[in-house]
């Protein structure tokens, strides 16, 4: 049995949305199969991963790209040399779902990205602000 995190309740303390974000994500990595079938996707295909460790100085970073989006300063995918993922939603309940799912996604970047076994330490920024109809940006970037 999969649970999910009950998340919107942090929605106004970022670090609090971090440790929870990162929690999920780390479900999503440790059996993206079970992951999966709660959403109706296959993630057969991705072997169990080990836990993402979130940095302070990725953190930082992360933040800085997110609140940089937000007053639409125009940035550049991997200018910062690390695997990035960005997504615009209403609130975190369906963040990680929805980096997983990456609907609209054709290569499926984000999912491969997070997914991904080889990646060892993250960081995350937490930004709100409108950006389109969206009001929170979320960017996880990821090294080894």
């Amino acid at each position: 049995m999969l649970v999910f995190f009950a998340l919107s309740s942090f929605t106004d303390k970022p670090e609090l949305e971090r440790v929870a974000l990162i929690g999920e994500l780390n479900m999503a990595r440790a059996n993206p199969e079970a992951y999966g079938c709660a959403l109706n996707i296959d993630l057969s295909e991705f072997k169990p991963a080990g836990a993402l460790v979130l940095d302070k100085r990725m953190n930082r970073h992360a933040q800085d790209y997110a609140d940089a989006l937000v007053k639409k300063i125009n940035l550049v995918h991997s200018q910062m040399g690390y695997y990035e993922s960005i997504l615009w939603c209403y609130d975190l309940d369906n963040a990680v779902k929805q980096f997983i799912i990456d609907e609209d996604v054709p290569d499926l970047s984000h999912r491969i990205h997070l997914l991904n076994g080889n990646h060892t330490r993250a960081g995350i920024g937490v930004s709100t602000g409108w950006v389109g109809r969206w009001e929170r940006t979320y960017v996880v970037i990821l090294t080894r």
